[in-house]
């Protein structure tokens, strides 16, 4: 049976600084900065990925996940995607082509104004 699963691992910046004093912790403090949202949730996300890709999994029998990058721009459109870590020529052009084919995501908006942001999708290829 066909299962592809997905996850979605954000580019996330971390801001900490610590002052340990005498073995314990002082001070710590974590940023998150906002993400895009996709149109639905990260659930639709899921479900549009499973639905939109085709693979041919009866011609091998290769598993494992491909790494994909992309620009989620100031206008929502989905940009400058890469493969980053490949596992099998028709599995990457595959999953490529699903992220190409994502609808509009809702932008990050900072202070008002909408901003461009770099995201990774793991997509995991299982027989």
């Amino acid at each position: 049976m066909k299962s592809i699963t997905c996850c979605l691992i954000l580019l996330i910046a971390f801001s900490a600084k610590a002052q340990i004093v005498s073995g314990s912790l002082e001070e710590a403090t974590c940023y998150f900065p906002p993400s895009p949202e996709f149109p639905g949730g990260m659930d639709s996300l899921f479900t549009f990925i499973n639905n939109n890709i085709t693979w041919a999994q009866s011609q091998t029998t290769v598993q494992g996940k491909v790494y994909v990058q992309f620009t989620v721009n100031e206008k929502g459109v989905v940009s400058n995607v890469k493969l980053v870590k490949g596992l099998y020529k028709p599995c990457d052009l595959e999953a490529l082509l699903v992220v190409k084919t994502l609808p509009k995501w809702k932008p990050v908006m900072i202070d008002g104004t909408p901003q461009k942001t770099k995201m990774m999708i793991p997509i995991s290829f299982e027989l």
